[in-house]
């Protein structure tokens, strides 16, 4: 009886393997204009994960969702020191949400609604893909405003 069980359990796990190799990532064909929802998912978690990092001042572990291309230019200590000087609503976020997402150009777009404690910001993420992997290239603040809030 045992014997059939690792069969089953074996057999189920190379069942899912073959059709997760089956699926095409939702990142294999960017076509510009507005992301897919499965795009839109992986990028916001992506994202996400990023900020939850860093509002945890692990910047270890949010520098390892930058891009290749941004790791090759920016060392660890220099982001860092760059979130900590231009990127404080970050660290000090109570809250964010995301807005648009589009495709241009090979590349993704997400924009980000963050509540600081002391300010609010809307950010625009931009994301490449490589090896069908997410890596987030930069962030621009492109509204900063004070919360009234506080």
């Amino acid at each position: 009886m045992r014997k059939l069980g690792v069969k089953a359990s074996i057999f189920l796990a190379f069942s899912l393997l073959l059709s997760a190799c089956s699926s095409p990532s939702p990142f294999a064909a960017l076509t510009d204009g507005p992301c897919t929802d499965d795009q839109k998912v992986l990028t916001q978690t992506h994202i996400s994960a990023q900020i939850n990092a860093i509002a945890a001042e692990d910047f270890v572990t949010a520098y390892s969702f930058a891009a290749p291309s941004f790791r090759e230019s920016i060392d660890l200590e220099q982001f860092e020191l760059i979130i900590r000087a231009q990127y404080r609503v970050l660290i000090s976020n109570q809250a964010f949400s995301f807005d648009e997402c589009l495709i241009e150009a090979g590349q993704i777009r997400q924009q980000v609604s963050v509540t600081g404690a002391l300010q609010d910001a809307r950010l625009s993420y931009l994301l490449t893909v490589d090896e069908l992997k997410l890596g987030v290239v930069a962030a621009s603040i492109i509204e900063a405003e004070a919360n009234l809030n506080t």
